[in-house]
C-alpha cells in the first residue's frame, strides 16, 4: 500500500470563500484514508469553502478509499465536487452501486443534486 498523493491548489474564487482544486494520485487505500479525511475535510470545515476533487490519477481504490470518498460526501454535501473520476475508480464505484452519488443529473462526475 503506497497511499496516495493529495496535491491542492487554489482556484481564484469568485464572490465569498476559499475554492480549491484537489488532484489525487496513487491508491486510495486504508493507508490514504485517514489523510484524505484529514486534508480534504480540513479545507472544508473552512466557513464557505469549496473542494472540486480530480480522481483521474487513482490508480487502485479499496472498500477504506470509497468510505472516505462517501464520508466526505456526506458530511459536506455539495461543497465536495468530483471532477473525474479514473477508469478504475468509476468501475469500483459503479460495482458498489455509489457511483450516483458522485455524478451530477447529467450523469458526468460532478454531485450537483446530490446534497
Amino acid at each position: 500500500m503506497l497511499g496516495v498523493a493529495v496535491d491542492v491548489s487554489n482556484v481564484p474564487a469568485v464572490g465569498a470563500g476559499n475554492q480549491h482544486r484537489v488532484h489525487l494520485h496513487g491508491e486510495l487505500d486504508l493507508a490514504a484514508e485517514q489523510r484524505l479525511l484529514e486534508e480534504i475535510g480540513g479545507l472544508l470545515d473552512a466557513p464557505g469553502s469549496s473542494v472540486l476533487l480530480d480522481c483521474s490519477g487513482v490508480t487502485f481504490a479499496d472498500s477504506s478509499g470509497i468510505r472516505a470518498l462517501v464520508r466526505l460526501r456526506r458530511d459536506h454535501g455539495d461543497r465536495l465536487t468530483v471532477a473525474a473520476l479514473s477508469p478504475s475508480l468509476r468501475r469500483v464505484l459503479e460495482i458498489s452501486g455509489l457511483l450516483p452519488l458522485f455524478l451530477s443529473e447529467d450523469g458526468a462526475p460532478g454531485c450537483a443534486g446530490h446534497g
